[in-house]
């Protein structure tokens, strides 16, 4: 005699389990944490988009262009300090990464073709 196997009628069938399966949608595990769950809403509700400037006590103004003593002070420090995050940091009225991109853009090339200029000059 085989042996068969009686199935328990708390446990559904395939066809029950598609029946219930959630649909998914392709979404981030960001969205997710930030979504505001209300049954009765059909639109998605998104959180508020953040703010691109940063808010400090002391604000860095944007876009405001290096002046020759801004320029002056960045060489100054460069040559007290070397050209490191230091140097960068103590520039005032500058971020560290607008120092360092001034110093790597301007003021070290500047520094470079008057040196080999001056160098030229004494051949």
């Amino acid at each position: 005699m085989p042996h068969t196997r009686s199935v328990s009628p708390a446990v559904p069938s395939t066809s029950q389990v598609e029946d219930v399966k959630p649909i998914l949608t392709k979404t981030s595990n960001k969205n997710l944490k930030s979504r505001k769950c209300d049954p009765d809403s059909d639109e998605d509700t998104k959180p508020p988009k953040r703010s691109r400037t940063t808010t400090t006590s002391n604000p860095v103004p944007r876009n405001r262009p290096w002046t020759a003593d801004d320029y002056l002070a960045l060489f100054e420090a460069v040559t007290k300090h070397g050209a490191g995050a230091k140097a960068f940091s103590v520039v005032p009225g500058r971020t560290v990464r607008q120092a360092a991109g001034a110093w790597r853009d301007v003021v070290g090339p500047a520094c470079r073709e008057a040196l080999v200029a001056k160098a030229a000059k004494r051949r």
